[in-house]
């Protein structure tokens, strides 16, 4: 069996991210796990009456996902979502942000400056490897994706798929 390098694997996981999003218009969230047994693909869509369902549910699937990954012995995965994020531009981010917060909404899908991301997270137990393209939703058109960003190794990480590949530690605090 032949391994691919990890930023491979984030690649790979891009382009089935794409062609999901060419036919359903949307990327349910799904994983490409490296096991003994070889390459599989997991997908896991999300189904959620408001975000706090979703959250609820999100929480359901990722322990679903630890489960997974123990019981198949992972050695690496790449986790791809649909995601908010905000831009932050400093002319703009204070007051829009402020504005934002006074409507008490707790959630980016009415923030003015959000932005549709695919976000992709790899991890094989040592290394943690991140990237995105960004959904384009031009008027009047099919929406896209842009070109993968920089695939980067961050410094710091937090969250719940930092570590979570059997023999490594649950902690949610910063990767070495």
């Amino acid at each position: 069996m032949t391994t691919i390098p990890l930023d491979a694997m984030v690649r790979l996981a891009s382009q089935v991210a794409e062609r999901l999003f060419d036919e359903e218009g949307v990327v349910d969230m799904f994983w490409l796990v490296d096991s003994p047994a070889g390459l599989t693909h997991v997908l896991s869509p999300v189904f959620a009456e408001n975000p706090t369902q979703g959250r609820q549910v999100k929480d359901v699937i990722n322990e679903a996902m630890r489960e997974f990954l123990r019981e198949h012995d992972a050695t690496r995965f790449v986790r791809v979502a649909e995601v908010w994020t905000v831009q932050e531009v400093p002319s703009t981010s204070p007051k829009a942000t402020m504005e934002w917060r006074a409507k008490g909404s707790g959630t980016l899908e009415d923030h003015p400056l959000r932005k549709e991301q695919i976000f992709l997270m790899a991890s094989d137990g040592r290394e943690v490897l991140i990237s995105s393209r960004d959904i384009i939703r031009p008027p009047g058109g099919k929406p896209y994706l842009s070109k993968l960003s920089e695939i980067e190794r961050p410094k710091e990480l937090r969250g719940a798929w930092v570590r979570c590949l059997p023999g490594t530690s649950r902690s949610s605090s910063g990767a070495s």
